[in-house]
């Protein structure tokens, strides 16, 4: 009996002992201390709201905690060199925000923020950096540091290199940061970031310049890394390369969802200028427009070198009145890409394209006729497709009134398929240039299938090649209208270096050439793969073999292209 007593009272002890662990609360973690500084302050006052120092130094230096927030009030701190503790995590704010909060650099040639070899991380928030005349890091010098910036601005100073910002062996991100107005006599206006960390975020870095490379931003070495994301860089300049952006042997680095503009270098790359790079470096989705090299402004240096996919690069850039390139003219709505402005179109609306190279692939919607045109003709406006899909893509548009005019359709580098493909559709394509498409199925250049009904006006298609047949267009069970355009230079694997028709000229509508001249095509220089070009690859038929003697007459069908 009394074993069992015991037993019980062990018991009810374990529980009450569960109920006061259980009760226990968590430990509070203190609250930040708290320092203020203003402009009226005075460092003898103990840096409370309303006793408040007066230099960013000395609240800097005076708390003995490991980590505290010094509050800067509205106003300007003229203030020589302002230098971190190495072991102190901090987090000064500019409460009123940047607007109202300047840090203002007097007296001294040095940066007028120096983060040097911190242990602890360190943010800074809402104000402004100005005033500097420095050898390296006009505006703020962090060095094997970690900072967070957020609306910040950093304006109106200079340096040797790394106007605006210098950072070295060091992890830096910027948000909603503007970077602005800083000058550098040998290098990197903007910002320098060597061996670092650098992400940024809705950031503008503007009106930077150097008389070296690299106006807006410098990226050195393989052991660096970049993100960019939603950010402007614009009206930078450089006297050497890399007008922007200046990628040098740099790791892994992403841009993305960023406007790149009016940027000028001297000599390569006014936009951004990529040379050597370590790592994986990722460019996408961005706008390029307007920037400047030797070259003058074309839109294949926006980008150095143009081998990076999904960007849009224009010679000229949106205003802000009309801020994207495509504009549906039938809406009066304006859209970053091809593919948004088709797949938000009504049936009979009209959509133009202003001039620059669009990388994307773009399908026509089902059931709508659109019309699809550039400003100012194909050799100015050009749709580059980047996957290994079709550039354009017609499927089932069976309603009359579906127009492609005046584009160039072609292909990144590296990437294939077809230039178009028109699958049970009806389709006008007119005054464009379908180039260096390189297929493994059937109709290199342009693909004509499944009842559909194609006509070409006053087009080139010429150095597309595919594996199978129709170099340059392929049709199967389809009509087929070709007038006053040129087919050349185009191959196949298997048969029909230029024109292949999968059927009798008789089982659908095959209309090539015309007997005037503003009808007559030049067909030319199209050959087998492997083969010189041949009279026969001009114009191919699966039920007939060559079409040469029934085409001549209306058209210039010729061995080689003059």
């Amino acid at each position: 009996m009394k074993i069992k007593v015991y037993s019980l009272m062990t018991l009810l002890l374990f529980l009450v002992l569960l109920l006061m662990i259980g009760c226990t609360p968590n430990p509070t973690i203190p609250p930040l201390s708290v320092y203020y500084v203003a402009p009226v302050g005075n460092d003898t006052n103990n840096g409370s709201l309303t006793s408040p120092w007066k230099t960013i130094q000395y609240a800097l230096d005076t708390p003995s905690e490991d980590s505290f927030k010094v509050i800067l009030q509205p106003g300007t701190y003229q203030q020589n060199k302002i230098d971190f503790p190495d072991d102190k995590e901090i987090y000064l704010l500019g409460e009123a925000g940047p607007e109202s909060t300047v840090v203002e650099n007097i007296g001294t040639d040095e940066p007028v923020i120096r983060i040097h070899s911190v242990s602890k991380d360190i943010k800074i928030e809402g104000i402004t950096i100005t005033g500097a005349e420095g050898d390296k890091g006009g505006g703020l010098w962090v060095w094997n540091s970690v900072l967070e910036m957020i609306n910040c601005k950093i304006e109106n100073n200079s340096a040797t290199c790394g106007g605006g910002i210098f950072a070295f062996t060091s992890n830096l991100s910027l948000k909603d940061c503007q970077i602005k107005n800083n000058y550098a006599s040998s290098g990197y206006g903007g910002i320098n970031c060597q061996e670092s960390s650098l992400s940024m975020d809705n950031c503008t870095i503007d009106h930077n310049t150097t008389d070296g490379d690299a106006g807006g931003l410098y990226v050195y070495w393989v052991s660096s890394t970049l993100d960019i994301n939603q950010c402007t860089f614009s009206n930078n300049s450089a006297g050497g390369d890399g007008g922007g952006i200046y990628l040098w042997t740099a790791g892994n680095s992403t841009i993305t969802n960023s406007m790149i503009k009016n940027n000028s270098a001297n000599d390569v790359g006014g936009g951004i200028y990529v040379y050597d790079p370590q790592g994986t470096i990722t460019i996408h989705g961005n706008t390029v427009c307007n920037n400047a090299s030797e070259e003058g402004i074309t839109t294949e240096n926006q980008i150095v070198p143009n081998t990076y996919p999904d960007n849009t690069l224009l010679t000229t850039c949106p205003n802000a009145n009309n801020p994207s390139s495509v504009h549906n003219l039938t809406q009066n709505t304006y859209h970053g890409t091809i593919q948004d402005a088709l797949e938000k179109a009504n049936n009979a609306d009209t959509i133009e394209v202003d001039d620059g190279i669009y990388q994307e692939n773009i399908i026509f919607p089902p059931s709508k006729s659109i019309t699809l045109r550039s400003a100012n003709g194909a050799s100015l406006t050009t749709i580059k497709g980047t996957e290994d899909n079709p550039t354009v893509w017609f499927k089932d548009s069976l309603l009359t009134g579906t127009f492609l005019e005046g584009f160039t359709v072609t292909h990144q580098i590296g990437a294939s398929g077809n230039g178009m493909i028109v699958n049970n559709s009806i389709v006008t394509v007119d005054s464009c240039i379908v180039k260096d498409n390189q297929s493994p199925f059937s109709g290199g250049g342009i693909s004509n299938s499944h009842d559909s009904n194609l006509t070409i006006i006053n087009s080139t298609i010429t150095n597309n090649s595919t594996e199978g047949m129709g170099g340059g267009i392929n049709t199967y069970q389809s009509d087929l209208t070709i007038t006053g355009s040129t087919i050349s230079s185009n191959s196949a694997l298997d048969n029909g270096g230029g024109i292949y028709i999968w059927s009798s000229v008789g089982g659908y509508s095959i209309e090539i050439g015309g007997d005037s001249e503003s009808e007559k095509n030049i067909i030319c220089g199209n050959y087998l793969t492997g083969d010189s070009p041949s009279l026969d690859q001009q114009i191919m038929s699966s039920l007939s073999g060559s079409l040469y003697s029934f085409f001549r007459d209306t058209n210039h069908i010729n061995l080689n292209c003059l």
